[in-house]
């Protein structure tokens, strides 16, 4: 999928990413009720990449290390919705 954005006078093309889009996870569900953007999250991590967070959030396994990340960022948005905050075992996620 790709997104349109007025940059210098043209319009640029970026791909945006959004993996299985049929799929739910716990984390997606999270992210959505949050109404922000992988690439949101994965920007508030330290060090995640955006298809490191895209494969976490579809199911792949990840490390201890990116799923802390994660964790830190979703309750960071949770913090600022005024939303209780969440442990790693409600994301979902799978772990190496």
């Amino acid at each position: 999928m790709y997104h349109l954005s007025w940059l210098g006078g043209n319009f640029a093309r970026k791909e945006v990413y959004e993996h299985m889009p049929g799929a739910t996870t716990q984390l997606r569900q999270i992210r959505d009720s949050l109404g922000v953007t992988q690439e949101t999250v994965a920007r508030r991590t330290r060090s995640i990449g955006l298809r490191t967070y895209i494969r976490a959030e579809g199911g792949d396994r990840v490390t201890y290390d990116t799923a802390n990340q994660i964790l830190e960022a979703i309750n960071s948005f949770l913090a600022e919705a005024n939303r209780p905050s969440v442990t790693l075992d409600d994301l979902g996620l799978t772990l190496y």
